[in-house]
């Protein structure tokens, strides 16, 4: 697994878990959220790599960063960000080889943010 700080932005975290005054777990059902919503986008990827469909391709790791960002899941997004680029310049061999790299680090994001749930 990667380490924790290279995953997880902090600052995004901690201002998730401000707006849960109340505690009624804002940022575990957003965890949830991701942990469900992010395995279909990435075979959708997967699919639209295979096809060498580069608007899909580019549509999709947009898709996928802006979701990751918007929990904090900085690195993932990085990575969706670098495929969304080099999809929209028509480079589809560079996207094939973080797509491994990406399954993985979904899960090691997954558990990152689990861990900060308190």
């Amino acid at each position: 697994m990667l380490n924790k700080q290279y995953l997880i932005d902090e600052e995004t975290v901690a201002g998730i878990k401000a707006l849960d005054e109340d505690g009624e777990g804002l940022f575990a059902g957003l965890i949830g959220m991701f942990k469900t919503d992010t395995p279909p986008r990435l075979e959708a990827l997967r699919l639209a790599l295979d096809s060498s469909d580069s608007a899909s391709i580019a549509g999709i790791a947009h898709s996928l960063k802006s979701g990751s960002l918007s929990i904090g899941a900085g690195y993932f997004a990085s990575l969706c960000a670098s495929i969304e680029q080099q999809a929209r310049r028509g480079d589809l061999n560079s996207p094939q080889s973080l797509d491994s790299l990406l399954a993985a680090v979904f899960t090691d994001t997954c558990r990152a943010l689990e861990q900060q749930i308190e």
